[in-house]
């Protein structure tokens, strides 16, 4: 009986070996991942920033193994999860490699909280990256760190192969437009005009991302700014329309954009993650999600339901909230719209998994 017990163990400790020997030998979907953008996708950058937008600290990171890491919700954020998707670790914040020493060849987070398309969006908080900052420190990324591994044309490959994810573009209103205390754009521009001098710069920028090798570029739409809780606590929990119409207004005008950025690049591919249909739909039916709450953020944000209060606990289940903090979706929210993206029908005109394929 010892020896059938002994040798069952051994057959379940080959099968482990092998099971685990083919995970860890699956070749990744994509060679990398390339994030670029706002507090939405940060996972640290703005750790090493003198910055008002900082949050290195608890219950931020609450569901996240290393704990608090400078991502704005309690675990992963979209971009760690489409990385694993892809069969790829998460990438790391800019901020904290070191060019000279550079190994990291499957992707680069330079996102940071706080940044726009526009470079003087958010400056009010002192420092974050924007857009444009972002690309040049992609810039670098390539000249110091990944062509010491590369030959010309294997650096292409690997550029030309990648995804490069984007997401930004709502702090142009949140921290731009509806802030005329702090910026006279409201007062330069119609809600129009501003769209288009949005578009004017993002393809501008976009281009410049393409010059220097992105062929597969993942750009997200603007969700509801009118249904955060940040703002929804101005108008007694209610969303505030007026918002939601500025950043429709926008999401209406990217797919051109892109279309039309397509049509004069040779070789680029640009797919839209549809955010605002997907947040206004776990808003409308959050029993469809499991959500009990969709109004309020998980974390205690003070009455005007800003970032969490440090060290103060947060609700004892998140995966009920649609919400972390007065601006962010959960852990949870984020799994949805990752995966929908990946393998779903909420990116257009091709999900990712599509979009690595072709």
């Amino acid at each position: 009986m010892a020896d059938k017990s002994y040798f069952m163990f051994c057959l379940c400790v080959c099968f482990l070996v092998h099971h685990l020997s083919l995970v860890m030998c699956q070749t990744p979907a994509a060679p990398a991942i390339y994030v670029f953008g706002d507090s939405l996708v940060d996972c640290g950058n703005n750790n090493y920033l003198v910055t008002l937008v900082r949050v290195n600290y608890t219950p931020y990171g609450t569901d996240f193994p290393q704990g608090p890491t400078g991502r704005y919700t309690n675990g992963k954020v979209v971009p760690d999860i489409i990385a694993q998707l892809l069969g790829l670790p998460l990438p790391p914040a800019f901020k904290t490699l070191n060019l000279k020493k550079f190994n990291t060849l499957t992707g680069v987070n330079y996102a940071s909280g706080g940044g726009g398309i526009i470079d003087n969006t958010g400056k009010h908080f002192f420092q974050v990256l924007s857009f444009s900052d972002q690309i040049n420190l992609f810039k670098k990324t390539i000249e110091h760190g990944l062509q010491p591994h590369f030959n010309p044309e294997g650096l292409q490959k690997h550029l030309s192969k990648s995804i490069f994810l984007i997401n930004i573009g709502v702090n142009d209103y949140l921290n731009n437009y509806i802030l005329p205390q702090y910026y006279n754009t409201s007062t330069q521009y119609t809600p129009p005009a501003y769209v288009r001098h949005l578009m004017k710069r993002l393809s501008l920028l976009l281009e410049i991302l393409y010059n220097l090798g992105a062929r597969k570029i993942v750009m997200t739409d603007l969700g509801p700014l009118g249904c955060i809780p940040s703002q929804r606590v101005k108008l007694f929990g209610q969303c505030i329309e007026n918002y939601n119409g500025l950043v429709s207004m926008y999401n209406k005008l990217l797919p051109k954009t892109l279309a039309t950025l397509r049509s004069v690049l040779p070789g680029s591919m640009f797919t839209t993650a549809n955010t605002y249909d997907a947040i206004i739909d776990m808003t409308k039916n959050p029993s469809k999600y499991g959500f009990k709450d969709v109004e309020h953020p998980c974390c205690f944000a003070g009455d005007t339901q800003q970032l969490c209060i440090q060290d103060l606990l947060p609700c004892p289940n998140p995966d009920e909230y649609l919400f972390w903090d007065g601006f962010h979706p959960t852990q949870k929210a984020y799994d949805f719209i990752a995966r929908g993206c990946f393998n779903g029908s909420s990116c257009s005109p091709m999900n990712i998994a599509q979009l690595v394929k072709a």
